[in-house]
């Protein structure tokens, strides 16, 4: 059973064992190779997982006898341990996600004796409160949080289009906000993170004739909406997709 330990300078002795003058050693080294792999499984990419919450790391290696967990929230500037030491053939551990928020988290497995071998995500997984859909083409969409950083890009990862709002015409918008409705565009359906703190109630100032607002973090009936004053006339609401118009 070689070790999984390279070396160019490798020898085998032999010794009775009732005389130990009594043996042989190699007569020229040989060397040991890295045939030693680490292959992240999961998380690898896209996941959105829930802060403070539970979920379990995969992975499969070869000879590799113990390996170190880490994870990065910034796209792999910083590291920090999850885990200093667990054996590599268990294959998984379960991992108590921190109370943060990132879409550029990743995790990288490292053999404790090697560090030469290891392996990361293959992208980043983002940790969210809540995520949220758009479909391929055009959206009209809101951020159901609180966001933590106001930034269209944040918000909207990798839109094809900017973001535009309403106010008596289109105009894009470098910052997005809950409680404001944009038209976004996108390649193909996917979920996005909600990277913000959970809402529960929202006050939208509206104007006069049409608006595009925003949603909280919960479905709710539109019969529950107040409107103030009472004297103010509601249209009825409309939404929209690609398959079916408004």
């Amino acid at each position: 059973d070689v070790p999984a330990k390279p070396t160019t300078q490798a020898r085998i002795r032999l010794q009775d064992v009732a005389d130990t003058n009594r043996g042989d050693v190699s007569d020229s080294a040989f060397m040991i190779f890295n045939s030693a792999s680490i292959t992240v499984m999961s998380p690898n990419g896209g996941e959105i997982w829930k802060p403070d919450s539970e979920y379990t790391l995969f992975w499969s290696s070869v000879f590799v006898d113990s390996l170190t967990i880490q994870y990065t929230i910034d796209g792999g500037s910083t590291w920090s341990t999850i885990v200093a030491d667990t054996p590599a053939s268990i294959g998984s551990y379960d991992w108590r996600i921190p109370s943060i928020l990132t879409s550029q988290a990743l995790i990288r497995l490292v053999d404790l004796f090697n560090n030469s071998v290891f392996d990361v995500s293959n992208t980043s997984f983002s940790i969210a409160p809540f995520s949220f859909e758009v479909a391929s083409g055009w959206n009209l969409s809101s951020i159901p949080v609180i966001p933590v950083n106001p930034t269209t890009s944040t918000n909207f990862p990798n839109a094809l289009s900017a973001a535009f709002t309403y106010r008596e015409n289109y105009i894009t918008s470098d910052s997005t906000f809950n409680g404001i409705g944009y038209w976004i565009k996108y390649d193909t359906s996917k979920a996005i993170p909600g990277l913000g703190t959970l809402t529960h109630v929202a006050t939208v100032p509206l104007a006069a004739r049409w608006n595009m607002i925003g949603s909280i973090s919960d479905p709710i009936a539109v019969s529950s909406l107040g409107v103030s004053p009472d004297s103010v006339v509601l249209s009825n609401f409309f939404e929209y997709s690609a398959d079916s118009g408004y």
